[in-house]
């Protein structure tokens, strides 16, 4: 399966620092590159299994993450750690039946598939989404504004949220001008407005 099969535990410190050594000496040994397939643990965020994936990641010249992203088949290449160079663009891919093998999408469809996993393009458009939401009924004074993006917050971002948390996010759509302030009424910016 990989890299883990050639132990016994991955957790056990000197079977995970062993076979990294030795998998390090044949590389120099070979003058050669060895790709290693590793499984990151289950909901942490990618965290390589074990001491052997914490001591792999230590000492690897460029780690990638390989995804199946839930959306119609799709799946993902992306940089996780690269050493000694830039990251790459995420690589998004599929099953292609014509051709009987994986293919990369378009470039359109893997714009629109950056946009969909990208996390600051994912908040940024949820902190829009809580604005136009906020903002429906026109202009309203800071008490209001904080007010309406609790009332909001559970439809938009599916979850409540305190007085503390709306008023950061009031900070936010000003800071990004999704609302303006005019006196002392925030309202929807011009350019989020739907023109007639």
């Amino acid at each position: 399966d990989g890299v883990a099969d050639l132990i016994q535990d991955p957790n056990n410190t000197i079977e995970a620092f062993g076979i990294v050594e030795e998998l390090m000496i044949a590389s120099d040994k070979l003058n050669s590159a060895i790709v290693l397939y590793l499984h990151e643990n289950p909901g942490t965020s990618g965290k390589l299994r074990g001491n052997l994936g914490s001591e792999a990641e230590r000492k690897c010249g460029g780690a990638i993450a390989i995804k199946k992203i839930k959306e119609k088949g799709i799946h993902s290449i992306e940089p996780k750690l690269i050493r000694g160079s830039s990251d790459f663009e995420t690589i998004f891919f599929r099953y292609n039946k014509v051709l009987g093998r994986m293919a990369s999408l378009d470039t359109q469809e893997s714009e629109l598939m950056k946009k969909s996993v990208d996390k600051e393009a994912i908040k940024l458009q949820k902190l829009i989404d809580l604005a136009k939401a906020c903002a429906m009924t026109g202009s309203s004074k800071y008490a209001d504004m904080v007010e309406k993006i609790i009332a909001n917050s559970l439809k938009v971002e599916g979850k409540s949220m305190r007085k503390r948390t709306a008023e950061s996010r009031l900070k936010n759509m000003t800071d990004y001008e999704i609302l303006e302030l005019n006196g002392d009424f925030y309202g929807l910016a011009s350019k989020y407005i739907p023109q007639p």
